[in-house]
């Protein structure tokens, strides 16, 4: 019997504890720009039903990596396969949009997430704004040397821009 209460008393403490995380997540995403977005890749990660702040910060920034992953991937193959068919100033905003996006990759998020992990906010709100900065760069040229305008690479550039956004206002959050 006394087990048994035990187990009881464990579980509803996890219990209490996811739903506080899932408020901590509701709460925190209705002050971001971009509530949805902010719901959908919180809930998305399970690390989230168990973090604080900070943590819910550092799922923003694997978002980022992993939107600017697939983003880089694109532009990479769109390079492949019709490379031949741009014209150099084309050819000249993905070759810019790759280092932008190896930058946001190796650098951006990097520094952003080493700097979560040792409490220095301001320095990974600078990370994930440098990585916005530089996603909205390739959108705007992509937007101005292709008639397709950014649909060349659907909607990545745009969604890796907008967690970005949303990591940045998690982080603000931090900032006292």
């Amino acid at each position: 019997m006394r087990m048994l209460k035990s187990l009881a008393v464990i579980l509803c403490s996890f219990l209490v504890v996811t739903e506080c995380n899932a408020n901590l997540v509701e709460e925190t995403c209705k002050k971001t720009q971009n509530y949805n977005l902010c719901i959908k890749c919180l809930n998305s990660d399970p690390r989230s039903s168990t973090s604080d702040l900070n943590g819910l910060a550092l799922i923003m920034v694997n978002t980022i990596k992993l939107k600017a992953q697939t983003t880089l991937i694109k532009i990479r193959q769109v390079i492949e396969t019709i490379g031949d068919k741009l014209t150099p100033p084309q050819k000249q905003t993905l070759n810019s949009c790759t280092t932008n996006y190896n930058t946001i990759l190796n650098v951006d998020v990097h520094d952003a997430y080493i700097a979560l992990q040792q409490g220095n906010p301001r320095a990974a709100k600078d990370g994930v704004n440098d990585a916005a900065t530089k996603g909205s760069t390739c959108e705007n040229d992509f937007s101005r040397k292709f008639p397709d305008g950014i649909g060349i690479l659907g909607d990545t550039i745009k969604i890796m821009n907008d967690v970005a956004t949303v990591a940045s206002n998690i982080i603000g959050f931090l900032t006292p």
